[in-house]
């Protein structure tokens, strides 16, 4: 508002009412410029027809409601007011198959509040509607002296139709919005004459900004985050340039190429196909699913500068290195001056570029202002532990106007696209390369690293072929769709990309516990209650080779702390525990915090047994009915030896079986019989022994 009044000096602003309500809502001037509509969306006559501006595509049972009374804010057509005093110029034709006998097509023009600044109704004839396809291209026949070969335009200052209005001027994204057979509300039904659920095609449309202080038009000033077009067939070709404004400020425009895409939306975002979080899953194609939304802006023309500024491109402040002693945990360390995705590549199979499925490790990255560590756990693709001072290439993409096109339901595109970069500039001269992945789609392609385009019509990511249907019934051929057929095919691009390389020459310490087993694989054993002492074979190395023992729980003993390989003596606190942990940590570390590694020792009940104790017998009634032997612990059984083994009934396998001796035996006045432990798994096997006395 105050700008609105510096501009008109030092009148009151009751006068500045005055004067801009003097500004009837519609005019003729005498202003240079040209259309800005179909001019760009059919850039030749060949074109006509061929890039319809679509109201309430309801073809195959999807609704689509881009600029009407019900579209949200991705679905609008947005006309952007920069100044006070700036006008729009706006005509239209709409299709007659669409529109005829008691149906109408009516529109109205929002403020950015949502206020209804003016209304009215779409006619073929008379002010406010293009005759043909060169009087579109001219433009308002008010502008440049065009009265012969322009359009008889209507005019609006938005501006000073709020102040009509008794509202506060406001500055900033207008719309327009059309609505079949109703001048004032939706009504949701496709009846032909009072519904609202019309599909309607606009052949020709224009809506100018401009500026009546200086006669001239202000191209990049329409814009929508999704734009609903048709091509009538899926065989003709849609030629527009499109120009997308990045959230940080970087326009690319998309140059389409003649895809044959029949009916369909134009929209771009940061992500893909879906905003999961998951960059690589989000940004591959997907089959037989409409998944699309739009984030980004995008215009006829370069948005104006003057309300659309540049943005920058980030670099790096700093080199990349890599820090960390825990080959688990360690940093590479990305400083940058602006937040931006990137993609971090470890080169580590000797052929330059990234290569899945080899030794190459890519790392998704989200980028903030600052130094970024990025988590890296020492290995590569294959995850295999790369050895510090191995020299490797380290390449950062650092991706400034990354932007994704996911389209849906184009059938065929057999020249691919072609993008380039229009702001802000760079040194190189080398254009924006493009990325995708249909491998979600039967026949799908890929190309993750980078397809740069060529002279037209060399562009990049085509599809191609019909895929045909056959009849429920009949099993006959009776349609054919394009490859891309209800499926929603992504395509993604980077403004800019820089190339950065580091060595990885990192200090290391590595400790392992347990030698026995691989390093990091976690160290466990199980020893016995008969178990008195472990030899323990820990190992340090790297910038390191020294450490020391420490134990948590227990109280058993090291032969040596300080020693790597020693030898740990158990308590009978260790035995009633049931497990302890020894911890080997390193010592003399330098600049590196000290690594640790641990050894988690089970302690289980070993196995027992009993004789039953010494007997004494007669000589002349010699036979023992009950040796008295037993076994428990971890033993599943018990054998005697000694004797004869027809001395024992039932048998030798039976702690109190009978033992008969011999008359040698007997006559030897003395028999030692051994009972052993069985089954004891990994304990070692106990004995204990029974003296017989013959008297």
């Amino acid at each position: 508002m105050e700008k609105l009044i510096r501009q008109f000096g030092n009148r009151s602003l009751k006068d500045l009412a005055t004067a801009l309500c003097s500004l009837v809502l519609f005019f003729i001037f005498s202003v240079s410029s040209y259309a800005e509509g179909t001019k760009e969306l059919a850039p030749t006559a060949a074109d006509f027809n061929k890039a319809d501006m679509h109201i309430f595509d309801v073809s195959g049972g999807i609704t689509r409601d881009f600029m009407t009374y019900v579209a949200d804010n991705e679905s609008r057509l947005n006309i952007e007011i920069c100044n006070p005093g700036e006008m729009i110029y706006f005509g239209f034709n709409y299709n007659t198959a669409d529109i005829s006998g008691c149906s109408r097509l009516y529109y109205r023009i929002k403020s950015p509040s949502g206020i209804i600044i003016y209304s009215g109704e779409v006619t073929n004839t008379g002010a406010g509607s293009i005759l043909d396809y060169n009087h579109a291209v001219v433009g308002p026949k008010q502008l440049n002296g065009n009265t012969l070969t322009g359009y008889n335009a209507m005019g609006l200052d938005p501006i000073a139709a709020l102040i009509a209005l008794g509202q506060a001027p406001e500055l900033g994204s207008f719309y327009i919005e059309f609505n079949p057979n109703n001048p004032t509300t939706f009504v949701n039904t496709t009846n032909a004459c009072t519904g609202s659920v019309r599909p309607v095609r606009l052949p020709l449309f224009d809506i100018t900004v401009g500026d009546p202080s200086t006669n001239t038009s202000i191209k990049g000033r329409l814009w929508s985050k999704a734009w609903d077009l048709i091509t009538n067939s899926f065989t003709n070709p849609f030629n527009a340039t499109m120009y997308v404004y990045a959230d940080d400020g970087i326009v690319t425009n998309i140059n389409f190429n003649a895809i044959q895409p029949n009916g369909f939306i134009i929209s771009c975002n940061r992500t893909g196909v879906a905003n999961t979080g998951n960059a690589f899953n989000d940004r591959r194609s997907i089959a037989n699913t409409n998944s699309t939304y739009g984030q980004y802006r995008i215009f006829l023309n370069d948005p104006d500068i003057n309300c659309f500024p540049n943005g920058i491109f980030g670099k790096l402040t700093d080199s990349i290195t890599v820090s960390g002693c825990d080959q688990n945990n360690r940093c590479i360390n990305i400083p940058v001056d602006k937040a931006g995705d990137a993609q971090l590549i470890l080169e580590l199979n000797g052929i330059p570029n990234y290569q899945p499925g080899t030794a190459d490790r890519r790392l998704p990255i989200d980028l903030v202002v600052g130094n970024n560590c990025v988590l890296w756990d020492s290995r590569d693709g294959l995850g295999n532990i790369v050895a510090p001072g191995t020299p490797i290439k380290i390449e950062l993409d650092y991706y400034n106007g990354l932007t994704n096109l996911p389209m849906y339901d184009v059938e065929n595109h057999k020249n691919g696209f072609i993008v380039k970069l229009i702001r802000p500039t760079l040194p190189s001269t080398a254009q924006p390369k493009l990325f995708w992945d249909d491998s979600n789609i039967p026949g799908g392609t890929t190309m993750l690293s980078g397809c740069s385009p060529g002279a037209p019509p060399i562009g990049c990511h085509t599809w191609n072929g019909i895929i045909t249907a056959p009849d429920g019934t009949t099993g006959k051929i009776t349609s054919a769709y394009g490859w891309g057929d209800l499926h929603t095919i992504n395509t993604w691009w980077y403004a800019n990309i820089i190339h950065a390389t580091a060595t990885y020459n990192v200090q290391t310490i590595v400790v392992d516990a347990d030698g026995s087993n691989a390093v990091g694989v976690p160290n466990k054993k199980t020893v016995c209650t008969t178990t008195s002492s472990l030899v323990l074979n820990g190992s340090v190395t790297g910038s390191s080779t020294t450490g020391t023992w420490s134990r948590i729980g227990g109280g058993g003993s090291f032969a040596n702390t300080n020693a790597v390989n020693t030898t740990y003596t158990f308590s009978a606190a260790d035995y009633a525990a049931g497990t302890v942990k020894l911890i080997l940590t390193s010592t003399n570390n330098g600049a590196c915090p000290p690594a640790v590694d641990t050894l988690t020792i089970s302690v289980i009940q070993g196995p027992t047994v009993n004789a039953g104790g010494p007997v004494t017998v007669c000589a002349n009634n010699a036979v023992i009915a009950n040796l008295g032997g037993s076994f428990g612990g971890s033993a599943t059984g018990a054998i005697w030896t000694g004797g004869t083994t027809t001395g024992f009934t039932p048998n030798r396998n039976t702690p109190t079986a009978q033992y008969a001796p011999t008359a040698g035996e007997i006559a030897a006045t003395t028999l030692v019989l051994t009972i052993t432990s069985t089954g004891s798994g990994i304990c070692p096997e106990v004995s204990a022994t029974k003296t017989i006395t013959f008297s």
